[in-house]
């Protein structure tokens, strides 16, 4: 089967995108193995889209990439993906592996349901009470965010770069929408796998009653 267009009579049965993209890669006759060569992208993260788990994937920028660059090796349209990607995205949407309070409660006892609501209202009274007992006529300055020096251009053997720089100790630092931790002294320096080609890091930085403060880095890695 010429890979064109995604057969309905083939894989009408598939209920996810990555379930319609194996089923295109098998009728093609290539094997993880052979896509993960020619697009250099780890068979791990193949398997992941193919499974629709996008937590397994680097974050912001890179699944769109990875995915749209899959999908033109197997010769589909990516005007027709796109939208498939995006409402799948919103389902699986990709937070750090720390559990949210939505996916705790859901575990929970309904009595445990009931005492963490409780709390959660109690909260919100104090911190409304302190909220109009604060000064907040005045926008608070974006906080310090100063990232050490990064090269525009590296080799394909030195795609995994270090991100490091400081800001404030309050604040909460973000790459690619994916929080990193920030020690108290407000240091901060996360390990960053970059792909063949031009890379863009979003690095955010903000408090709970800040503006953010972001900056934009570009690297481009060169292929083998």
């Amino acid at each position: 089967m010429t890979p064109t267009a995604f057969n309905q009579r083939t894989i009408a049965d598939a209920q996810t995108l990555g379930q319609k993209l194996k089923q295109v890669r098998d009728s093609s006759h290539l094997t993880l193995a052979q896509v993960s060569e020619r697009l250099r992208i780890k068979q791990d993260y193949l398997e992941a889209i193919e499974q629709s788990r996008y937590t397994a994937l680097p974050s912001g920028v890179f699944v769109k990439n990875y995915v749209q660059r899959y999908v033109k090796l197997l010769g589909l349209s990516w005007t027709t993906v796109e939208p498939l990607l995006q409402a799948e995205l919103k389902v699986y949407e990709q937070t750090p592996d720390i559990p949210t309070l939505k996916h705790y409660l859901t575990k929970q006892p309904l009595q445990l349901i009931k005492v963490v609501i409780g709390l959660v209202i109690v909260f919100i009274m104090i911190g409304l009470g302190a909220y109009f007992g604060l000064e907040i006529t005045n926008i608070v300055e974006p906080p310090n965010l100063t990232i050490t020096g990064l090269p525009s251009t590296v080799g394909y053997a030195e795609r995994l770069v270090t991100v490091a720089g400081q800001t404030d100790p309050e604040a909460v630092v973000s790459i690619n929408d994916q929080i990193i931790p920030v020690l108290p002294d407000g240091q901060f320096s996360q390990q960053m796998s970059l792909q063949p080609g031009s890379n863009v890091l979003k690095i955010e930085a903000k408090t709970k009653r800040s503006q953010p403060h972001i900056q934009y880095v570009q690297i481009y890695v060169e292929d083998k």
